[in-house]
């Protein structure tokens, strides 16, 4: 055989020439698996093809035309079809064809350079050809197979991960046809927990592309994997089974009823299926496999073996969500409300235990407090529990110090106290902040040594953490007042449904302003035809890309530009693990994107229409309240407004210093890589700072340590463990009630739910569940949104949401102040609401009671 075509058993199993599928037969077949025997025509034959025949630049062409997948994916297919096989070709594969017996029935099979790797499977983008008998249909169907490396899904798909048209070739894999009795999938671990210890099959009558191609309901085992025994069975209807022709096709033929209802398999078959499974897994270095098997007259064959894509970590077990010490509280409240996820080794030691301890003591020191946050507590304030981020609220009196005293000391040059904490905040707290992020920003990261390097990460996280702890008394101020303003109206006027939303909502804010920046770029797309219809067909992954090289495209890249100056800096969450708003750049383009689709959509109309809500609900309260009350609710209100605006702000900064923080980093990484100690940059922030230093000290000594990279890698996958666990909002469980919590505890199996009510209005709707902004490009339009929590770079999702639902936050939290200002009711605080709801369902929301419902 010729570099065209390689047998099974061959030893050349290189991804660039047999492809993904081919691969993974040949390691089988030398591994003296039963796998149906076969050859392959190699990417070589492809590219011969292609070349020879002039298509790539055709291809190219039509492949390269956005959002005309269907069109581009049909005249590729007629490139080929027009196009005949070379003799030389040719009969090198009738050749091969021949040594597999008397005009076999044979699979032909696509196998991509790209598919069947463990994070990109490309299952199903390409096309099978099944019971293909006879030399003429076998060249077609090799021609067709080629062909469908250019089908719509598998163009999209290579768009969406990223990958370069012009860098793919098919390799075709023809292999003997099992005319299966039975077939299947089986998984060596569960693809939907993680969990390891269970192996799962599914099996249906025939052939296994009706299973592949989800046509039937199919039967379900999941077992042990340690000893195989069944732990739970599900027999589907298996209606119907794809079988051959008998003539080189297949057809769907129906199941008799009295077989429908019967296993497909026998334990003794589940059991054979199990020992080569694992045989599989174990050759291919222990990986987790997702394996297409085949049984005919009893005999066990395996079709495929490939890792299982995305399978999630393994689940932990036995986890325990207890105090650090006895009598200890801890609330997932304040700061933590925008730590949603489980943090970073190196995030929890800068921040949480570093940076918030010692900006707690630097505001003390300023005050000239005769103790430190450490006399009032046992260990430090804000701590983690399985990763995830807590606030103590156990505060003992510090012995010799007047209780009235320390609160004094807390406050001491903020007001005379209360209405000098703007002017501190305007005047010293963020100029502060912002010139020491100038600072670093000067600094030629190129030229900076190792040290200063991790010097200046230390240092821009702690700048925040005491830019926080002292801003956060504005911030909380405006909790406290908007707080008096609601206990105000429901004393005064209890029997009326007035909120503190109803007067505090309709003002200008940057949270507006952005989203007003947003539109008018969505403007300037709508006013060129050949832009709308651009944006319109392009996927928000790819929109900047294609902006930047469209001839219309400048206005609305510079305005890009200047929209990422103002909010590039804004964090999805604070952990600096995670990129900012200008780093990634997909939600603000999905925002982008439905703006310029929806041409009724006017932030300034809907502005107004808030507005005059707030000056309705003032005139109708003066109808209702004395005039001792009415100055009285005058005097709230001024309270409220006079800090409200304020702590939008100061969020606003939170992480400010974080893109540079972040450059910092990456280019220590990358330092770290080039010498062989990390696989990644972004393994820093999977270290502490101890490893970090030794990981530099052997740089320094042109050591590399790659035990540090095992390190870091365990920490990941324990990070993304730790993502699929839902942490309570109190430790100990039962101080959900505690006053300062921001999570309320609901029922796992109660429709009702309740949370903090922070804007009026009551809603019925269906919900969009966005867990991270990975998920922001599934936000319909018009939906109620479901998430764990806001920031400000979360904004983007408000203009078409109808209402809002989180599990943490209460009235202090951004999701109340953006909610107000867009006019939408919101419950906050629901503690698992993301647990319990998929996007889809409906529920009704009524932002007056704090109480959700689920509907469906």
């Amino acid at each position: 055989m010729g570099k065209s075509i390689l047998a099974f058993d061959t030893k050349d199993t290189l991804l660039e020439v047999v492809g993904g599928k081919g691969r993974s037969l040949s390691e089988m077949t030398n591994a003296g698996l039963p796998v149906p025997g076969g050859f392959h025509i190699t990417t070589a034959a492809y590219r011969d093809f292609v070349a020879s025949n002039n298509l790539q630049a055709g291809i190219l062409d039509e492949a390269g035309k956005t959002g005309e997948e269907a069109v581009a994916s049909e005249n590729i297919s007629r490139l080929f079809s027009d196009t005949k096989l070379s003799s030389v070709l040719a009969k090198e594969i009738k050749s091969a064809y021949a040594k597999l017996g008397d005009n076999p029935a044979v699979a032909v099979r696509s196998s991509a350079n790209a598919e069947d790797l463990p994070d990109m499977s490309f299952a199903g983008q390409q096309d099978t050809y099944l019971n293909i008998k006879g030399e003429d249909a076998l060249l077609a169907a090799v021609r067709d197979c080629w062909a469908s490396l250019w089908t719509p899904r598998a163009i999209s798909y290579r768009e969406q991960m990223g990958i370069e048209h012009d860098q793919v070739a098919m390799a075709v894999v023809v292999q003997v046809m099992v005319a299966s009795d039975v077939s299947g999938i089986l998984f060596t671990a569960n693809p939907a927990t993680g969990e390891r210890s269970e192996m799962i099959a599914n099996a249906s009558f025939g052939l296994g592309e009706a299973i592949v191609s989800c046509q039937v309901t199919l039967d379900t085992y999941i077992f042990d994997r340690e000893n195989h025994e069944l732990k739970e069975t599900m027999i589907g209807a298996k209606e119907q089974m794809i079988v051959s022709d008998g003539e080189g096709g297949v057809i769907m033929q129906e199941v008799s009823q009295s077989r429908r209802d019967t296993s497909s398999l026998s334990e003794a078959q589940l059991t054979g299926l199990a020992d080569l499974a694992i045989k599989s897994e174990q050759h291919f270095g222990g990986v987790p496999q997702d394996i297409e098997w085949a049984i005919k007259d009893d005999v066990l064959y395996l079709l495929q073996s490939r890792p299982i894509t995305n399978l999630p970590p393994a689940p932990l077990k036995d986890l325990k969500w207890e105090p650090p010490a006895p009598g200890a509280t801890l609330l997932r409240r304040q700061i933590v409300e925008n730590m949603p996820d489980p943090l970073s080794p190196l995030f929890d030691e800068l921040y949480l235990e570093v940076a918030l301890q010692q900006g707690m003591n630097r505001g003390l020191e300023r005050t000239d407090a005769p103790y430190t946050i450490e006399d009032m507590t046992n260990g430090n304030v804000h701590l983690s529990v399985n990763g995830y981020a807590y606030q103590r609220r156990d505060f003992k009196a510090v012995e010799g110090v007047d209780p009235k005293l320390m609160a004094d000391f807390q406050v001491k040059g903020h007001v005379e106290w209360w209405t000098k904490l703007v002017e501190l905040w305007r005047e010293d707290w963020l100029p502060d902040y912002q010139a020491m992020i100038k600072e670093y920003e000067r600094i030629d990261l190129t030229s900076a040594l190792d040290t200063e390097l991790l010097e200046g990460i230390k240092t821009l996280a702690n700048e925040d953490g005491y830019y926080w702890e002292e801003s956060s008394k504005v911030f909380a101020t405006a909790k406290v007042t908007d707080e008096q303003l609601q206990g105000f109206l429901k004393s005064a006027a209890p029997d009326h449904n007035f909120t503190s939303g109803m007067f505090l909502s309709g003002f200008n804010s940057r949270t507006m302003q952005a989203q007003m920046d947003i539109w008018a770029m969505s403007k300037l797309i709508q006013d060129d035809e050949s832009l709308f219809d651009m944006v319109s067909a392009t996927a928000a992954p790819k929109l900047l890309a294609a902006l930047q090289s469209h001839p219309a495209g400048g206005p609305v890249i510079e305005a890009i530009d200047r929209y990422n100056e103002t909010y590039g800096h804004q964090i999805y969450s604070l952990d600096f693990v995670e990129p900012t708003a200008s780093e990634d750049p997909i939600p603000v383009m999905v925002a982008l994107k439905s703006q310029v689709q929806d041409k009724d959509y006017d932030p300034r109309a809907h502005h107004a229409k808030v507005a005059e809500k707030r000056k309705v609900a003032v005139r109708e309260i003066r109808e209702v309240l004395s005039e001792e009350q009415m100055w009285q609710f005058r005097w709230h209100l001024w309270k409220a407004r006079h800090f409200y605006p304020h702590r939008e702000e100061v969020v606003f900064w939170l992480g400010g210093s974080w893109p540079v923080l972040r450059s910092m980093a990456a280019e220590l990484g990358q330092r770290l890589v080039d010498v062989g100690t990390f696989e990644s940059a972004d393994d820093l922030y999977y270290l502490r700072t101890d490893n970090i230093e030794k990981a530099i000290k052997g740089r320094a000594q042109g050591k590399a340590l790659p035990k540090l990279a095992s390190m870091a890698a365990a920490a990941r996958e324990l990070r993304e463990a730790r993502k699929r666990v839902h942490p309570p909002g109190a430790i100990p469980i039962e101080q959900h009630a505690n006053g300062a919590a921001t999570q309320k505890l609901n029922s796992p199996d109660s429709n009702l739910m309740s949370g903090f009510a922070v804007s009026p209005g009551r809603i019925e709707g269906e919900v969009s569940v966005i867990l991270s902004p990975a998920d922001f490009d599934n936000m319909k339009p018009n939906t109620i949104l479901v998430c764990p929590m806001t920031t400000p770079a979360w904004t983007q999702l408000f203009s078409h949401a109808i209402a809002l639902v989180t599990d943490i936050g209460s009235i202090l939290a951004h999701g109340s102040i953006v909610a107000r200002e867009f006019g939408i009711p919101a419950v906050l605080g629901l503690g698992n609401v993301t647990q319990r709801l998929k996007s889809g369902q409906r529920i009704s929301v009524d932002g007056d009671a704090g109480i959700v419902e689920i509907l469906d």
